[in-house]
């Protein structure tokens, strides 16, 4: 029984940042191998962002394991990366294998790509063993065996994402110092306090980007996916696949009882929620949880608004790499990130994609960081949870068995022991990036890099099933340009709280039925009946 989970979106830059997949620390001789080489073809890897040099030492990696195969790595510009990548699909003869998908969440469930979970049963033969025993499925979320936490309809996985990472605050502690602070805060309201006196000492409190990249799936994003859960934590309960239910396991939601003071309570492998109950829900918009006029929700769009108010001038035309730029060269104070930061800082400082200038470089200063601080007030039901989870958002585009059969191979060896030793190594000679420990049984980061990346208590991640109405429908786009205009005019003060809940509610009605068929994959007709599972539009006879 298939749980369809929602692609929880992080921006192509992030997943650039990342998918370089580059450390610095020491070096490890790869593992030998005694695999005999017998592919040829070509794979083309294209993602989207700012060049991996570790990327291109790996495709060399490989064509030595496999001297018949090419590997071709080319990067794409990020703000045209998702429509690129559905014109290839679209095309019916895709160049592009090796993807970054997470931004295609309708072409992942129409199947467009390899589906991994076969190749997981079967002999790994870098390792000797089966693949899917290279994994920590644990701490991916995923469960091989039945499906659940999967990326596709029918217990598919899509899309293969092996790298830690957890969204933080982050901060100049010269200036937070000169600003008479001392400590970092715990509570939102204590976060806004500290935002006020750094205003007052003449530096930027809060850089972050607001374009719409930013708000839809990069770091203003992230705040808006992570803080609704404090205020919609019952929706889980709400949402929850009841006995009878198609996706009903009992090993899982029989044993589950909602604790909103638990913030690891609604995790995907303790609850499974219905999906089909969720967008009825939606539909419905009777629960506070599930209707964006509700005082709730109203109380959480005050608090962000009070967040966005100490941003940079400008801020809806900034975008993240600009907000960046802002917060190394010292004029603001704090930003966004995400835990490798504590590795990749002091190559950011004299990065051109920062500078603007080759060979300039920022001046250093000691960085800090500390988690989410929770939301206070009436209408909150649990503590703050940010993004901790595993990207990468690997997908091959499906095009024939042989294809596929290649495209497995590499990703084999890439999460075998040699290829992740060749990632590791290359790291340390590129100017970008930085590392993610990697969710693999049989390698780990060295202890001083991996004490680093855990600077901040692990936190759980927001996984409130009312998040389908937080930044436009769900990933359908019309809905989500058209909050996008709404939020840019909201947090600018542009608009009444009130006017914008009203408008924003009226948007997701507005492209419910749409947004269902494409998104959801599923029909008005399958709302009726939610303990059955749905045909998907496209199947229908």
């Amino acid at each position: 029984m298939k749980h369809f989970q929602r692609t929880i979106v992080l921006g192509l830059g992030s997943v650039a940042l990342l998918a370089s997949m580059v450390a610095s620390g020491a070096r490890w001789a790869p593992a030998a191998t005694s695999k005999i080489p017998q592919y040829h073809g070509t794979i083309n890897i294209d993602f989207g962002g700012s060049p991996g040099e570790g990327w291109t030492a790996i495709a060399k990696a490989y064509e030595k394991i496999e001297p018949g195969v090419h590997v071709n790595v080319q990067w794409q510009d990020p703000s045209t990366y998702s429509t690129a990548l559905t014109a290839q699909i679209a095309g019916g003869h895709p160049s592009w294998d090796l993807v970054t998908n997470n931004t295609v969440s309708a072409l992942i469930t129409e199947g467009k790509f390899v589906n991994y979970r076969p190749y997981l049963f079967e002999m790994d033969p870098y390792t000797h063993k089966l693949w899917e025993d290279s994994f920590k499925w644990d701490e991916m979320g995923y469960n091989p065996v039945t499906g659940e936490g999967g990326t596709g309809p029918a217990d598919a996985l899509y899309s293969l994402s092996d790298q830690e990472i957890q969204v933080v605050f982050i901060y100049n502690k010269g200036l937070w110092a000169k600003a008479g602070i001392t400590k970092t805060p715990t509570t939102f309201n204590q976060l806004l306090a500290d935002f006020k006196k750094l205003k007052a000492s003449g530096t930027i409190p809060f850089a972050v980007g607001g374009d719409y990249n930013s708000l839809w799936g990069d770091e203003s994003g992230w705040m808006l996916q992570t803080y609704p859960a404090q205020y919609t934590e019952i929706a889980v309960k709400e949402a929850e696949a009841r006995p009878g239910d198609y996706d009903y396991v009992k090993a899982i939601n029989g044993k589950w009882h909602f604790e909103p003071s638990n913030p690891f309570n609604d995790a995907s492998t303790k609850v499974i929620d219905n999906p089909v109950r969720e967008w009825a829900l939606v539909k419905q918009a009777k629960l506070p949880s599930f209707n964006l006029t509700s005082a709730p929700q109203m109380a959480l769009d005050r608090n962000l608004r009070a967040l966005f108010s100490y941003t940079e001038p400008g801020w809806t035309g900034t975008s993240d790499t600009e907000a960046f730029s802002l917060f190394l060269s010292g004029k603001a104070a704090t930003a966004v990130n995400l835990t490798p930061i504590v590795t990749t800082f002091s190559k950011d400082l004299k990065s051109t994609t920062y500078t603007g200038k080759a060979g300039k470089s920022f001046k250093s200063f000691k960085l800090g960081l500390f988690n989410l601080p929770s939301m206070t007030g009436k209408y909150v039901e649990g503590p703050a949870q940010t993004i901790a989870l595993n990207i990468g958002y690997q997908g091959f585009i499906y095009k024939s068995a042989a294809q596929s059969a290649l495209d497995m191979n590499f990703m084999e060896w890439l999460t075998s022991p040699q290829g992740a030793t060749v990632m590791e190594n290359a790291a340390e000679q590129s100017p970008n990036g930085g590392p993610s420990p990697l969710t693999l049984k049989n390698f780990t980061l060295p202890g001083k890099l991996n004490k680093e990346f855990h600077a901040v208590p692990i936190m759980p991640e927001a996984n409130t099933p009312a998040g389908l109405i937080e930044r436009g429908l769900d990933n359908y786009q019309p809905s989500v340009v058209s909050w996008v205009d709404l939020a840019q005019k909201y947090f600018t003060g542009a608009i009444s709280t009130k006017a914008y809940a009203k408008a924003s509610e009226a948007n997701i009605q507005h492209y419910f039925v749409p947004a269902l068929e494409s998104v959801g994959d599923m029909t008005l007709q399958d709302l009726k009946t939610p303990n059955k599972e749905p045909v998907p539009p496209t199947k229908q006879p």
